[in-house]
């Protein structure tokens, strides 16, 4: 394998990560402001709790494909060159 193989493996796998950390902070972010929308009072404890309780923990990584699609090929174009 040569090394801008290897590169790009490294670079696809850097944005899988960053969006597999980053996802559940922002879903807990959309849904804090959601509640403040509905005039209830935003806490983070909250957040997470109400997304929990409807869809346990694949809850927090809905809507995950689209910034898949998004981050991947620019942490790949990004760290490639």
């Amino acid at each position: 394998m040569s090394k801008t193989d290897c590169m790009n493996i490294a670079s696809a796998f850097s944005g899988i990560a960053e969006v597999l950390v980053s996802h559940p902070l922002d879903r807990v972010k959309t849904e804090l402001q959601v509640m403040a929308l509905n005039n209830t009072k935003p806490k983070f404890i909250s957040g997470i709790q109400n997304i929990y309780e409807k869809n346990k923990i694949k809850g927090f990584y809905s809507g995950i494909l689209p910034r898949l699609i998004g981050i991947v090929p620019m942490r790949l174009m990004y760290w490639s060159t």
